[in-house]
């Protein structure tokens, strides 16, 4: 949040950007093919200011989400390396 390169490690998974919405992950001035979306990892802070690990419009009932993919159980390490 303070303009400091970081990378958040979630087991085998590295994220390396923080968006304020769900909706930041696209990048509208890419070409479609290439914008990131649906199925799409990422992290943002929530409404209580912690970070959140999320897959972009993922159904938890159907494919599942961000734990479920990534292997997560609750009180799992995550961490943040500052560089």
């Amino acid at each position: 949040r303070k303009g400091r390169s970081f990378e958040l490690n979630a087991r085998t998974t590295t994220i390396r950007e923080i968006y304020n919405r769900y909706s930041d992950i696209i990048n509208f001035d890419l070409e479609k093919a290439n914008r990131r979306g649906a199925g799409d990892l990422l992290a943002l802070f929530n409404s209580m200011n912690y970070i959140e690990l999320a897959i972009y419009k993922s159904d938890l009932n159907t494919v599942g989400g961000a734990s479920t993919l990534l292997g997560l159980d609750y009180r799992d390490t995550i961490t943040i390396s500052f560089t």
